[in-house]
């Protein structure tokens, strides 16, 4: 399986879980990032994914269970649409 990104800077990590479902639907073991700006490709194996599904897993049984404690930090702080007006964001 493969998916194309235009990211200017690659960040495979940022991608897993949505690649992760994307191989759990089609029921695939290994997947591929195509980053079209760098030409840089990232294979991502049979335990990455099963690693990322279970993270998805998890976000989805925190959600379901109404628990949205803020996990600040500068990975996930820089592309939330929420960090502006979030009291727990991190502010380096």
């Amino acid at each position: 399986m493969l998916d194309y990104k235009t990211d200017r800077n690659p960040d495979p990590q940022r991608h897993a879980m949505q690649l992760a479902l994307y191989a759990h639907a089609n029921h695939v073991h290994s997947a591929v990032l195509a980053y079209l700006r760098s030409e840089e490709l990232h294979v991502f194996d049979q335990s990455q994914l099963e690693a990322a599904f279970a993270a998805a897993e998890r976000l989805a049984e925190r959600i379901n269970s109404a628990q949205f404690t803020a996990s600040p930090g500068p990975g996930v702080c820089r592309i939330c649409e929420y960090s502006s007006i979030c009291q727990s964001a991190w502010r380096g």
